[in-house]
């Protein structure tokens, strides 16, 4: 499937949700050709996401694309500046329009990032068509997948560029253990403090010898 705008398919029950209507009436829309639909390979309905755009009334082209970048640290802002290079590109060369940027510098596990709440508000108020992501941990560390699913059931796609780096299984257990001392630590000593970035730093030497 492209990457173009209001190309995405719905199943009937995600279809209802973003109508505000149950699963029976999408089918009595359809049915009355009130509603279009397509019909897949396996025979299944699927509503092409225009047509749902034309029943509640926005157009594709009142919502916005979201370029989102992140890095952990202010020292890695270079690396800041050719994710939102990349993205640019990436949104220029597939022809999406309305371009927001946002940006945060933080961990991934940290919920309270001013811009990823910013996403979310907006997300939530049906405001955004695409979010577009260089890696998927640039949005969360963990739970991807729950995060893609709440995004879909308000009518926005998230756009990976780049497939998960191909990490030996310890280092990557490794990795994750170590953004989670790092998040908790701060949490309670403050992430500047002395304290959390010895405990960081004793938990990196243990866990690497």
């Amino acid at each position: 499937m492209s990457e173009c705008l209001g190309d995405q398919l719905y199943r009937v029950g995600n279809a209802s949700q973003l109508l505000g209507v149950s699963p029976l009436t999408v089918r009595k829309w359809m049915y009355a050709e009130k509603l279009k639909s397509l019909k897949t390979a396996g025979s299944e309905q699927r509503i092409p996401e225009l047509e749902i755009r034309r029943i509640v009334g926005i157009s594709n082209k009142e919502r916005k694309t979201v370029l989102y970048s992140r890095v952990s640290s202010h020292g890695q802002k270079s690396d800041l500046a050719t994710q939102e290079q990349v993205l640019e590109q990436h949104a220029t060369t597939h022809g999406f329009t309305r371009v927001l940027k946002l940006r945060d510098i933080g961990s991934g596990l940290n919920g309270k990032r001013r811009n990823v709440i910013k996403l979310f508000q907006m997300v939530n108020n049906n405001e955004i068509n695409v979010v577009i992501v260089t890696y998927k941990d640039r949005l969360t560390r963990f739970g991807f997948n729950y995060l893609e699913s709440y995004f879909t059931s308000h009518g926005t796609r998230i756009i990976v560029l780049n497939s998960e780096e191909v990490r030996d299984p310890q280092k990557e257990l490794v990795d994750d253990l170590i953004a989670i001392v790092t998040s908790f630590s701060g949490r309670v000593y403050g992430y500047r403090s002395h304290k959390a970035r010895r405990i960081v730093s004793h938990f990196k030497k243990e866990v690497n010898a």
